[in-house]
C-alpha cells in the first residue's frame, strides 16, 4: 500500500470496527509500517473518546469536509483536526462540568478502551479460538463470547481466552460476567497489570467507587495505564 493521507471517515471506521476484513487488514498492516497514520488514528482517538455526544462528533466530520476535502499536507489536516477537537471539547465539557462531576458512565465511557489483539493466529484461522479472536478484532463481542465458549481449555489458549472473553463481556455492558474471568487471572504475571485496570473498569461500570479507587491505586507509576488512573482517580475525587 502506497502512503497516503486517510480521511476521517475510514479512520472512525477502522476505530468502529466496520471495515471489511481485507480494508482491516490492510489498514492494520500500514499502521505497522506508517508511523504518521498511526499517530493519526491515536490523536483522532483521543479527541472522539471524549467527545460524548453523537452530534458533536458529526460536526467534527463537517468541519474536516468543508474545509479539507484535498488536504496537501499531512500535517496540516492533523494540525486542525486538533484544533477543532479542542474547541468541540470546550463545548462539550463545558456542559459536563456544569455541576463540576461526571457520571460513572461517562467517565466509563470515556476510560475505558478494549484491550488490542495481540494474539498472532494463523490466516485463515477457522478454528473457534481464532473465530473468536478475530470477532474481537472487529469489535463483535457478542460473537466472540460465542466463539470464546467453545474453545477448549487448554494450556495454550486458556489465560488468553478468560482475559478477552473478560473484556468482551466489559464491552458489552455486562461486568457481572466479567468480574469472575478476571479474579481467575490476578495472580497471573501475563495479564497481571491488564487486569487490575480493568477490574477498576469494571467497578465503576457498577458504580462501586471504593473498589474502583482501590484498584486504581494498586496500578503503580510505569504499569499500564497508570496515567490514566491517576486521571480517574481526581476525577472520582471530585
Amino acid at each position: 500500500m502506497k502512503e497516503e493521507l486517510y480521511d476521517i471517515e475510514t479512520i472512525e471506521k477502522y476505530l468502529e470496527g466496520k471495515l471489511e476484513k481485507t480494508e482491516l487488514e490492510a489498514f492494520e498492516k500500514e499502521l505497522t509500517i506508517n508511523a504518521e497514520l498511526a499517530e493519526q488514528v491515536e490523536i483522532y482517538k483521543s479527541a472522539i473518546d471524549e467527545l460524548s455526544n453523537e452530534g458533536l462528533r458529526a460536526h467534527l466530520k463537517d468541519i474536516h469536509n468543508d474545509l479539507f476535502i484535498e488536504p496537501k499536507n499531512k500535517q496540516r489536516w492533523l494540525y486542525y483536526i486538533v484544533i477543532a477537537a479542542s474547541v468541540l471539547l470546550l463545548i462539550t465539557f463545558g456542559y459536563l462540568f456544569t455541576n463540576r462531576t461526571l457520571s460513572n458512565e461517562t467517565l466509563f465511557t470515556t476510560y475505558f478502551d478494549p484491550y488490542p489483539n495481540l494474539i498472532t493466529t494463523r490466516n485463515n484461522d477457522t478454528s473457534p479460538f481464532g473465530k473468536a479472536m478475530e470477532s474481537y478484532s472487529h469489535h463483535k463481542y457478542e460473537k466472540a463470547i460465542q466463539a470464546f465458549k467453545e474453545v477448549s481449555k487448554n494450556k495454550q489458549t486458556f489465560e488468553d481466552l478468560i482475559f478477552y472473553k473478560g473484556i468482551s463481556y466489559l464491552a458489552l455492558s455486562l461486568p457481572n460476567e466479567a468480574i469472575p474471568l478476571f479474579e481467575q487471572l490476578e495472580d497471573l504475571e501475563q495479564y497481571k497489570e491488564q487486569i487490575t485496570w480493568y477490574m477498576a473498569m469494571t467497578y465503576l461500570q457498577l458504580d462501586e467507587i471504593e473498589n474502583t479507587r482501590k484498584r486504581l491505586l494498586q496500578i503503580e507509576e510505569g504499569s499500564f495505564k497508570y496515567a490514566e488512573a491517576q486521571e480517574l482517580l481526581e476525577q472520582l475525587d471530585e
